[in-house]
């Protein structure tokens, strides 16, 4: 009697011998081309017909993000007094993305730039774009 699993599994093995085989020859044809260096990385920068520097063949290149423009920016921040922020939130595990500039400081918190990555804001006069 033959369990219904057991063919599941077979066919799944069957798949990972297949695409091994392929990803190994496809790594060998770039070996035996030259493009790849002793470190195993690829030997030179390329520059795209359009002028886009880069090391990895661009039709290799596979998207796997978010759509441009689906995580929001912070474009004016709010900020705390160092007192106030010490009463709400403060403790020594929280981490912030420090700059100071002219003995001035900014405090941008990492809880906050997970949801947003990007900040622009404005700081002595100077444009400053904060992100991670």
């Amino acid at each position: 009697m033959r369990r219904p699993w057991v063919t599941g599994v077979l066919a799944l093995l069957a798949l990972l011998v297949v695409a091994a085989g392929a990803l190994l020859g496809a790594g060998r044809e770039l070996a035996e081309a030259g493009e790849f260096g002793p470190d195993g990385y690829y030997r030179a920068v390329r520059v795209s017909a359009e002028g886009t520097p880069h090391l990895i063949p661009l039709d290799r290149i596979e998207y796997g993000g978010v759509q441009r423009d689906a995580i929001p920016p912070i474009i004016y921040p709010h900020f705390l007094t160092s007192e106030r922020w010490n009463q709400l939130v403060y403790d020594d595990e929280r981490l912030v993305i420090g700059v100071e500039i002219d003995g001035y400081r900014r405090a941008y918190p990492f809880q906050v730039l997970i949801w947003h990555e990007i900040v622009n804001d404005t700081f002595r006069g100077q444009p400053l774009l904060v992100t991670y």
